[in-house]
């Protein structure tokens, strides 16, 4: 009877210390992929930026359209998921005379222009957008917006180098906003850049003046 006791209150501390360790397992591992994920994210919002201001083009894929006002004043590009087409890439060895629509032969048109950097958003799985890119040789980076808004610090989980998926996904335009952000901030600094400068060549026609 003791002896019996005496198992079962040794499995039960096995089971106890198995459970205390899958919590803490998981526990750390979450704590990782936040930190990770928060790493990733400010690779991927430096190489962006870095194209942006060096004045390359990006090719923004599965956008919503209204990113289009965002791109306004840059020679980005923009394709939203709608009017990706598989083989897009491969529209130059293409047989001429097939017939397309006209939105996909002017977007057609765009693309004969050289793509430094392809950004590529929430297009569905069935999309070998990922694939050509790579077959091109630009680089790129692949995004979804479906994060997982459990997390306190971070909605998403991050699953590769550029690639990120959740295991609870809700909908959401975090990453259009993520990406709109770095644009602006961007866009901002060379603001106030020139800004600098005028005061600059203000100063220094006013002190040649009084001289």
């Amino acid at each position: 009877m003791k002896l019996k006791k005496l198992k079962k209150l040794k499995y039960s501390n096995l089971e106890l210390q198995i459970l205390n360790f899958i919590v803490k397992k998981k526990s750390f591992n979450q704590k990782n992929e936040i930190k990770l994920t928060e790493i990733l994210l400010n690779k991927i919002a430096n190489i962006i930026y870095l194209y942006h201001v060096k004045n390359k083009t990006i090719l923004f894929l599965g956008f919503p359209n209204n990113f289009t006002k965002t791109l306004k004043t840059t020679k980005h590009i923009l394709v939203p998921e709608f009017m990706w087409q598989n083989n897009m890439f491969n529209f130059v060895s293409s047989n001429k005379k097939t017939k397309i629509p006209k939105n996909i032969f002017e977007l057609q048109t765009k693309l004969k222009k050289k793509v430094d950097l392809i950004v590529i958003n929430n297009l569905s799985t069935n999309s070998l957008a990922f694939k050509e890119s790579s077959l091109t040789r630009i680089p790129a980076i692949t995004v979804t917006d479906k994060v997982d808004i459990s997390k306190i610090r971070s909605s998403y989980n991050s699953t590769g180098s550029y690639n990120f998926f959740s295991e609870k996904k809700e909908n959401t335009n975090f990453f259009y906003l993520f990406i709109k952000t770095v644009l602006m901030r961007a866009e901002k600094k060379e603001k106030i850049q020139n800004i600098n400068i005028t005061r600059e060549k203000f100063f220094l026609c006013h002190s040649l003046y009084n001289e």
